[in-house]
C-alpha cells in the first residue's frame, strides 16, 4: 500500500483509514507522516471483537477511541452513522484535534444531522445524491 502511495505521489492526498486497528498501527509504524483516519463505532461490539480478535481489543467506547486514534497520530476519526451521542464525541474528537468523518450516509436527511453533529464530512455509498447539479 505504501509503495503504491508513494510510487503514485498520492501522500499529501491520501488518507487511509481502517478499522483494523493494528494495521494502521503498523502504517504508522513504517511511515510517520501518512494521514490516517481511525474507523470506529460504539456500540456493545466490543465483547464479540475481542473474541474475534483474540491478541487485539479495539477501543469502540467513544472516549477510550478518541484517546487511541489520538495516540495513533491519526488526522480524522470516523464513527459510523449517527449514533448515541455523536455531537458529544464530535466536539471531543474536535478537541483532541481530529476531524471527524461520519459513515455510512445515504440520504440527505441523514447528512444533515451529521451537520448539525458538527461533522467535518461523510463517507457515501452514493456521491451523485451530495454533488451539485450541473448548471445549465
Amino acid at each position: 500500500l505504501l509503495a503504491i502511495i508513494h510510487g503514485q505521489g498520492a501522500a499529501k492526498s491520501v488518507t487511509v483509514t481502517s478499522l483494523l486497528h493494528p494495521a494502521l498501527e503498523r502504517l504508522r509504524e513504517l511511515d510517520g507522516r501518512l494521514s490516517l483516519g481511525y474507523i470506529t463505532l460504539w456500540l456493545k461490539l466490543d465483547a464479540a471483537l475481542a473474541r474475534l480478535r483474540k491478541r487485539h481489543r479495539p477501543s469502540h467506547a467513544p472516549r477510550r477511541a478518541i484517546e487511541a486514534a489520538a495516540r495513533l497520530g491519526a488526522d480524522a476519526i470516523e464513527p459510523v452513522a449517527l449514533q448515541p451521542g455523536l455531537d458529544a464525541f464530535t466536539e471531543a474528537a474536535h478537541a483532541a484535534g481530529l476531524s471527524v468523518y461520519v459513515y455510512t450516509i445515504d440520504s440527505a436527511v441523514a447528512a444533515a444531522r451529521a451537520a448539525a453533529a458538527g461533522a467535518d464530512g461523510i463517507f457515501t455509498n452514493l456521491p451523485e445524491r451530495f454533488l451539485p447539479a450541473a448548471s445549465a
